[in-house]
């Protein structure tokens, strides 16, 4: 199963379920997968309050133009960790308190427990669609220099990103599948992608208001998977649910072949060997602009990840030729009442998922190769520095991620103050896709040394199983490097 775990904290088992009914029954694919994805999903790959951050070696990831006169060298793989989850649904939509007197001694349930009203969970639930992304940046390798009457930068990088999104029917059935007589699930779809970037980029001053960044990457593609559900309607019978549908997909692990089982659904990898599924280009553009007349006012703007990578190598699936087959439904997932046979909360939504695959039936097709874009980043940014403490700014930044089977957006207010040249810090507060968050960022800046720690949101109540409760949506970036000026 795909999982995402960062500082002990376990991500949205909810749409992880969705990614293991995809993926999951390949040892090798999970394995590979694990490496470079982290689900759920998906803020653009940096921590907001980043973008403001002077001090910030590897800020110009999110505008390019950011990159001019920084000359530095960050250290192999520790330069930026960044790992982040995303939704528009926390937590405590899908997971409860329950009263351990009659959960036998559990605090916490899922959705499906007794003690949770139909009201209470579809009140919560709402009529939107269940959508979460995760994403993963490790810096591999990055260096910044001066040349060509500019900054210029090499840098080696491995990314993941991944997204699903689940019709809001789905829950509702989950919860009392006999509500209705018929059922459609159409619309749900899951996309996760693994590559590695190697960037050539460069960052220039036009004149004393406007600087200008751009990025040229290649992409060697690692893993690639991605399932559409064109159509999927259950109709009840006595006891079984008939089902209708249309599902197609494709998946590609390095140099490898993706095993069915003879039910259509993904059973193991064969002759897995070491190799790309294929190559891609992307771009960054980026500009900053101080307006003139108003001092210490800096506009900006960047476009990045504009581009697609073609995995020439990937299998492609079209629906079983038997469309029509038969569903048993959800057993009973919460944390049950005899102790011997208690799970944790996660465990009951791997048990959704478990129950969740066997509505996907695929057959292999003789075409080979998929061409997939990259989610695309837009920033636009306006900051203002404080004219009674030039050590003090205010910003504003508007992120939306586009290209992906779930869009995302968020709009960042932020206080960024840098005392001393050595110490830099932020506090931001954000809403747009996500629930409202509250994050902050500090860095370390000497002679020879650089360290930062950030984060979009901080978590504050988990469950026992160290699962977000309030609000899923969380990121946290580290980087350390060496400043060279």
């Amino acid at each position: 199963m795909i999982s995402t775990r960062y500082n002990q904290v376990s991500i949205h088992y909810i749409t992880n379920s969705f990614q293991t009914m995809t993926i999951k029954h390949t040892k090798a694919l999970t394995t590979t997968l694990l490496l470079v994805l982290t689900s759920m999903a998906g803020h653009a790959q940096y921590v907001q309050n980043n973008y403001f951050l002077e001090t910030a070696l590897l800020r110009h990831q999110s505008n390019p133009a950011f990159l001019l006169d920084d000359k530095y060298m960050a250290i192999p793989f520790l330069g930026n960790i960044h790992v982040g989850a995303s939704g528009n649904y926390g937590a405590s939509t899908f997971i409860y308190s329950i009263d351990p007197a009659k959960n036998n001694g559990y605090k916490w349930g899922t959705f499906m427990h007794p003690d949770v009203s139909n009201e209470m969970f579809y009140n919560k639930l709402g009529t939107s669609d269940v959508r979460t992304f995760t994403n993963l940046n490790l810096n591999v390798l990055s260096i910044g220099f001066n040349a060509f009457h500019g900054t210029n930068l090499i840098e080696v990088n491995v990314r993941s990103n991944a997204a699903v999104s689940l019709p809001n029917e789905l829950f509702r059935f989950a919860k009392d599948p006999s509500a209705k007589t018929e059922y459609d699930f159409s619309g749900m779809g899951a996309r996760a992608q693994a590559y590695t970037e190697v960037a050539l980029g460069h960052a220039h001053r036009i004149n004393k208001n406007l600087t200008i960044g751009a990025k040229v990457k290649v992409l060697f593609g690692g893993a690639y998977a991605n399932v559409d559900v064109e159509k999927l309607h259950l109709t009840m019978m006595e006891d079984e649910w008939a089902v209708q549908g249309r599902i197609v997909g494709s998946a590609a692990i390095l140099k490898s072949h993706i095993e069915l089982d003879s039910d259509g659904q993904f059973k193991d990898v064969e002759d897995v060997k070491p190799g790309v599924t294929g190559l891609g280009l992307a771009m960054d553009l980026g500009a900053t602009y101080q307006i003139p007349g108003v001092k210490g006012l800096t506009l900006s703007m960047a476009l990045n990840d504009m581009g697609f990578i073609s995995h020439s190598k990937a299998q492609n699936y079209k629906p079983i030729k038997d469309t029509d087959w038969t569903f048993s439904g959800f057993n009973n997932a919460y944390v049950t009442s005899d102790k011997q046979n208690s799970q944790d909360v996660g465990d009951e939504f791997e048990q959704m998922g478990e129950d969740l695959k066997s509505l996907i039936r695929f057959e292999e097709t003789p075409e080979k190769g998929v061409n997939s874009s990259i989610p695309m980043t837009m920033n636009i940014g306006v900051e203002y520095d404080m004219p009674f403490y030039d050590k003090m700014s205010v910003g504003l930044l508007h992120t939306e991620r586009m290209n992906d089977i779930a869009p995302w957006n968020s709009t960042m207010l932020t206080a960024r103050v840098r005392p001393a040249k050595v110490f830099e810090a932020s506090l931001s507060t954000s809403v747009g896709t996500s629930h409202a968050q509250l994050g902050g960022a500090v860095s370390l800046h000497c002679t020879g040394f650089s360290l930062m720690l950030s984060t979009d949101n901080f978590i504050t109540k988990v469950s026992k199983q160290y699962i977000p409760i309030n609000n899923i949506s969380t990121n946290v970036t580290l980087g350390v490097g060496i400043p060279l000026k």
